[in-house]
């Protein structure tokens, strides 16, 4: 068992999503949307080390209160991943393809995140990503429609 600390959204931080006016940096909104009370510290940043320091991020979005620690592990979402060469290109087509579709301009970096994965588990990690901001800024059945997309 890890004592890496896992955190989750808080009310404030599910809300910063809707009012895009919150005072938040890129680096602090592109880590809030990480962060699923599953991840640990770790795991956040192998997946975006780009966002920089992730702990002081943390940090930052725990003092004002858009995350706090989890309480009990959700599930993390099974998106199964054929592990042939011509597979990972077609995922990432197909899942770059859907987030560009329901986002727009907002899903640009998490599209380039997509289509920049060399592995299938860095692949599997940035759709992971990517489910959880289309669930929570369009909903579940939009969520698992991406799910099932990507899974074809």
């Amino acid at each position: 068992m890890s004592n890496t600390p896992v955190f989750a959204k808080t009310p404030l931080g599910l809300a910063s999503f809707a009012d895009l006016s919150a005072p938040l940096t890129q680096a602090e909104r592109t880590l809030l949307i990480m962060i699923d009370g599953v991840k640990t510290a770790v795991d956040l940043r192998r997946m975006n080390p780009v966002v920089g320091d992730s702990d002081q991020l943390v940090d930052r979005l725990y003092r004002a209160g858009y995350i706090a620690p989890a309480t009990a592990s959700a599930p993390r979402p099974s998106i199964t991943i054929a592990a042939t060469e011509a597979s990972l290109d077609v995922m990432r087509m197909r899942a770059a393809k859907f987030v560009a579709h329901q986002l727009s301009s907002y899903g640009d970096r998490l599209c380039r995140q997509i289509e920049s994965a060399q592995s299938h588990d860095a692949l599997r990690d940035h759709i992971e990503v990517a489910a959880k901001v289309l669930e929570e800024l369009k909903g579940r059945a939009v969520a698992e429609a991406f799910r099932r997309e990507v899974a074809q």
